[in-house]
């Protein structure tokens, strides 16, 4: 392989990396800014600005550091740049109260990861059956009436089902959270 291809892999693995973090940790990012910018408009610039910071400096992220105390942290000096501009605001969060919100974000991060690991345990649990019904229902977003029709069962057979295997997970979650919690 020449030098050229090498780097031109090495900027493709890169750019795979940083989508697959920022996507990961988008909602902890969406959490912190929305509670400390109430402006629909300015949440979504300030994002955005996020990202084009991230995806600039993400030659400098120090990958031993958590990837969303980083991006928080850049967040963080968007929001008070938006406060600093609208100063004569009544409602203007100070640094501390921003330090706040960032823990919380994180936090949220955190909980959320070990949400979706405990889901994916309990999804693998599921009978083809049960998961084809979820999928349907919640991923592709299929009525019931359909479903019910796509197998020929009743919707209300299907409604019981689905909130059966609803609680089933919903158990098998708090199961999950709890023995890693007591780890």
């Amino acid at each position: 392989m020449s030098e050229d291809q090498t780097n031109q892999r090495f900027e493709i693995d890169t750019r795979v990396e940083l989508t697959r973090l920022w996507l990961k940790h988008l909602p902890a990012l969406e959490v912190f800014v929305s509670g400390a910018v109430s402006d629909r408009h300015a949440r979504e610039d300030i994002i955005q600005s996020t990202a084009e910071q991230v995806s600039r400096n993400f030659d400098q992220y120090d990958r031993s550091r958590p990837f969303n105390a980083w991006v928080i942290g850049i967040a963080k000096y968007g929001v008070l740049a938006y406060y600093r501009a609208r100063q004569r605001d009544r409602l203007v969060f100070g640094e501390l109260e921003l330090d706040l919100l960032s823990n919380a974000a994180e936090k949220v991060s955190e909980d959320v990861d070990a949400r979706m690991a405990a889901l994916d345990k309990c999804m693998s649990k599921l009978s083809v059956n049960h998961k084809e019904l979820m999928r349907w229902r919640y991923v592709e977003g299929v009525k019931t009436g359909a479903i019910a029709q796509k197998i020929g069962a009743n919707p209300n057979t299907v409604s019981a089902t689905l909130r059966r295997v609803r609680l089933a997970l919903a158990e098998c979650i708090r199961r999950q959270l709890g023995s890693s919690a007591g780890r």
